[in-house]
């Protein structure tokens, strides 16, 4: 769940702080950069998954990821900067309030001059550890203050710090939060006397660092110990991809949990050819990119998830009442096609006689039926190939799943019936000029006395009395 992003020469964004929703509606004319928040979203969702360097390959480079006003004499030197502030799934307790764990995560990076990609800089934050760990060690007395813990790389050298510092009383909750079992009992002789966190965490980070580059072996790992932990921090270069994508998770389930907030970052771009058509039979259960394995999650929620589906049936029903039933049907041995059912009766109709809208809108359904708590969901003009009418319906799907398994959806849309649907503080809009590249603005930052309904938002939007509509220049 993402609160707040600051972009820095992202494609047309060149510099930008972004406040998001868990519904978040982005407007704006064609080529004003709606799409480029969707695409950084989305590369910092890779990023955490695969790391940066195929995350950049994957845009064909890190110059097609810098602003296209710069010619090609200003791209030398240039950085891309990306800043999140973002929630994990929260930390439940008998008899007591569930904690929710905040996380800042910032990088910067960029090429050097023999264009390998270069991270200047990476920063990891996060918030109220030790108010998780005091709960999750009944032995120990309940910490109730702020508290934070800093990663941070730069220039490649690994820098550790708290806050409170580490104290005799506290040393133990950071240590229990950040290292698992068998490296914490090997720095135990450290910690007792030691007031840093130079000598135990960036040694072991050091050491991951080179692990997961295949330079430390399986022996080492086994026989770890406080010397030659100082020995491998001092081998750990610059060639490294990003901690928070392939580091900090090898070192504590604790990471695992606050980086699944953004590997559960979601793009959907879905091709109806494919939609129709039969599929190959997976055992996945979430909707991937283009929906190609749409008929396996689908039945995946039919047979595990009873009330997905029923609100799934329930919502398309509403969008297109002529249909009664949804079944997936095998096709030979290993694939699988969709099949739909009509009130009429008769013989069903097949994924490939079925309208584009229809399709469309049951792989949007799916797709956030079928994500994962505090996921982020990433869905570009989900009104096409739908009536005008229908776009209630969807909507209001929508909320009810964002608010009952807190996941955050964010959509660009050119309908102003889906404005009507949405709440002011929801809505972003989206403009673009030569010097300050694509600019996102709130409804409140447009009109700070405005106190219309969505529905005169709607037409003043299609009017052009609010922005977001191309315009001469």
């Amino acid at each position: 769940m993402i609160k707040k992003i600051h972009i820095k020469n992202f494609r047309s964004i060149i510099n930008q702080d972004i406040e998001l929703r868990p519904l978040t509606v982005i407007v704006g004319a064609n080529n004003t950069g709606k799409s480029n928040l969707i695409k950084c979203l989305d590369f910092l969702g890779n990023l955490s998954r695969k790391g940066l360097r195929e995350s950049i390959k994957d845009k064909d480079g890190f110059n097609n990821i810098l602003p296209k006003i710069y010619d090609e004499k200003k791209l030398k030197g240039k950085k891309t900067e990306i800043d999140v502030n973002f929630k994990s799934e929260p930390y439940k307790f008998e008899n007591e309030k569930e904690r929710e764990l905040w996380c800042n995560y910032s990088i910067e990076f960029g090429l050097e001059a023999n264009e390998r990609i270069k991270v200047e800089k990476e920063i990891t934050k996060v918030f109220d550890i030790l108010g998780v760990t005091s709960r999750l060690n009944k032995s120990v007395k309940k910490y109730n203050r702020k508290s934070e813990i800093i990663i941070e790389i730069a220039k490649n050298k690994i820098g550790i710090s708290s806050n409170p510092g580490l104290t005799s009383r506290n040393i133990d909750l950071f240590y229990n939060w950040m290292l698992p079992g068998p490296i914490l009992d090997s720095v135990d002789s450290i910690k007792k006397s030691s007031s840093t966190h130079k000598k135990i965490l960036a040694p072991l980070i050091g050491y991951t660092l080179l692990k997961s580059r295949g330079k430390v072996s399986t022996m080492m790992a086994e026989n770890l110990t406080p010397d030659n932990l100082y020995e491998l921090a001092a081998k750990a270069d610059e060639d490294y991809d990003s901690i928070f994508g392939t580091i900090l998770s090898e070192i504590s389930p604790h990471f695992l949990r606050i980086r699944s907030a953004l590997t559960n970052i979601n793009r959907y771009d879905f091709l109806i050819n494919i939609l129709r058509k039969e599929q190959n039979i997976s055992q996945d259960k979430i909707l991937k990119l283009t929906g190609d394995n749409l008929t396996s999650v689908l039945q995946s929620v039919s047979k595990e998830n009873k009330e997905a589906w029923n609100r799934i049936l329930d919502t398309l029903s509403n969008i297109s009442p002529m249909i009664n039933d949804i079944q997936t049907k095998k096709f030979l041995r290993e694939k699988l096609y969709i099949e739909f059912e009509e009130i009429f009766g008769g013989r069903p109709i097949e994924s490939w006689e079925a309208s584009d809208g229809t399709l469309r809108v049951l792989a949007i359904l799916t797709a956030i039926e079928s994500q994962k708590p505090y996921a982020t969901v990433l869905i570009e003009e989900p009104e096409i190939g739908l009536h005008p009418w229908a776009l209630k319906h969807l909507i209001e799907h929508m909320k009810e799943l964002i608010e009952k398994n807190n996941i955050q959806i964010i959509i660009t849309t050119h309908s102003d019936q889906i404005l009507e649907n949405v709440k002011m503080d929801e809505v972003l809009v989206c403009s673009r000029n030569e010097k300050e590249g694509t600019v996102f603005k709130t409804l409140k930052e447009i009109s700070p006395n405005s106190n219309e309904d969505m529905n005169s938002i709607g037409r003043k939007w299609r009017q052009g009395l609010i922005g977001g509509v191309p315009e001469c220049v």
